[in-house]
């Protein structure tokens, strides 16, 4: 049998698509509702399996919503004058002239027509004509935000915008030292978490930790507050008649309330009787010891953002919180916005394209399951940021760290979630190179004060343009944000 056109045929096909890729001076390109993606040469002896060979084409109207596609990659000058734009942009004073569309964040609409932050926006026009309730705003992920890191300098810029002070939930235990309060605690607590030293006999607080005292010892913490509150709230589980707490001055050491744990839900938040102008407070519990969860630090009324710090975790150990009970919990405290920014931790082990299918599917499983847990709360996820790792000569980016910005970005999306981009915000793939030079991050991607202080005004802002949209879509007149 004559092979001859059948090899003709085919080296025939392999000119003319080397004769289109070469030929297109940008890829991708859209055609008939699709985008096509180049192809070209890798160098073998670097073991990356990057983001271009787990992403697929994708159809830009499988959800409603105009950003879906990646940005181009840039260079290490474009990176360097991005940042060197982003640092000149946190010197100017906040005005509404400053809201414009973020490329950065995606609120995609929903097939019904509301869009994810919806619920959210609708709360916080409310606090802004009647400011007589107290919304919350959940902020989980790992060491990056641990010890109030970032979520501190969000709650500033709303609380400033809106209303409200304090510093929100207080864990008993922590294992890094807080940015917005000082805290001592006793050597007689146990602290357990959805991460480390997990727990089945007891329940999770709505952070994935819960804490008990030794019952023959006392449990004791000191706290001293950075920022003025109104309500001091404690959280705690089942508790009983001889369950005691008490509240001390920590500066005159005199006695200002005594509290019975007596009730019996998995979830209490009592007030407790303590004026709000103590800055430094000691506490000292006895009796049978009931499951605690934290202490909240809040305003009578407006927003409160709470700090879910859990260093290690990749997200999915939320799903260790009974869901019922989280959704009770979410109730109770009034959650209208939850904040899921995880990532960082699984970047090393994405090796290859089953590993980026392992982790795209944990976290689709996590957003889900979070989105059960609080009902018709909003969901914003932001993406993992970029993290280096020593390739002998030099840093580079992990491997595949875009295919899991994308996995992540798809699965939200597609759950009817927002998405803030980190990854890209940063300026892609080894811009955490840049970062490092500026003093904006360390190279495992933790940020600095000044790198979190860029990331939170970039996240505020572009809220506050989405916001802005919602009350247009409503027909509401929008109120000037800033002086």
């Amino acid at each position: 049998m004559n092979s001859r056109p059948g090899l003709i045929f085919l080296l025939s096909l392999l000119l003319f698509s080397s004769a289109l890729h070469f030929s297109v001076r940008q890829w991708p390109i859209e055609w008939n509702g699709y985008t096509l993606r180049g192809w070209s040469w890798r160098d073998k002896s670097v073991d990356t399996t990057d983001a271009p060979k787990a992403i697929k084409a994708e159809k830009p109207d499988s959800v409603v919503c105009k950003k879906i596609e990646l940005f181009p990659e840039k260079t290490r000058e474009e990176i360097d004058r991005y940042v060197d734009s982003l640092e000149k942009f946190l010197s100017r004073p906040l005005s509404d002239s400053v809201l414009v569309e973020s490329p950065f964040l995606v609120n995609c609409q929903r097939p019904d027509g509301t869009f994810p932050l919806d619920n959210f926006f609708q709360s916080l026009h409310t606090l802004s004509v009647d400011s007589s309730d107290l919304i919350r705003v959940a902020h989980y992920g790992d060491s990056q935000i641990e010890g109030d890191r970032l979520t501190d300098q969000l709650r500033i810029l709303f609380q400033d915008a809106f209303v409200g002070n304090g510093v929100g939930f207080v864990p008993l235990v922590d294992i890094t030292a807080p940015v917005s309060y000082v805290r001592q605690t006793g050597k007689s607590w146990t602290r357990y978490s959805i991460f480390n030293n997990k727990t089945k006999k007891y329940p999770y607080g709505i952070g994935g930790t819960c804490f008990l005292y030794d019952s023959s010892q006392t449990g004791t913490i000191g706290l001293q507050l950075m920022r003025q509150y109104q309500v001091i709230k404690l959280a705690y589980g089942k508790g009983s008649a001889q369950s005691l707490l008490e509240v001390y001055s920590g500066t005159s050491q005199q006695k200002l309330a005594t509290h019975t744990l007596d009730q019996e839900s998995d979830f209490n938040l009592l007030t407790l009787s303590v004026r709000s102008g103590e800055a430094r407070l000691n506490f000292r519990f006895t009796g049978p010891p009931p499951v605690i969860y934290g202490f909240y630090f809040d305003p009578v009324y407006g927003i409160q953002f709470d700090n879910y710090g859990l260093r290690g975790q990749a997200g999915d150990g939320l799903q260790l919180i009974q869901e019922e009970h989280f959704r009770k919990m979410n109730a109770i405290l009034n959650n209208r916005l939850t904040i899921l920014e995880f990532g960082g931790n699984v970047v090393p082990g994405l090796r290859n394209e089953k590993a980026i299918a392992l982790y795209g599917n944990l976290y689709k499983k996590t957003y889900g399951y979070v989105q059960r847990a609080t009902d018709s709360i909003s969901l914003l996820v932001i993406g993992v940021n970029d993290v280096s790792r020593s390739t002998g000569g030099g840093y580079k980016s992990y491997p595949n760290i875009g295919a899991l910005r994308y996995a992540q970005r798809q699965h939200a999306v597609e759950q009817g979630m927002a998405f803030f981009d980190l990854l890209q915000w940063m300026g892609g793939e080894n811009a955490i190179q840049v970062w490092y030079d500026r003093k904006l991050s360390s190279r495992d991607g933790h940020f600095s004060n000044r790198g979190r202080a860029l990331l939170a005004r970039a996240i505020f802002l572009s809220l506050m343009y989405e916001y802005r949209q919602f009350l247009k879509r409503k027909q509401i007149d929008a109120p000037i944000l800033f002086p």
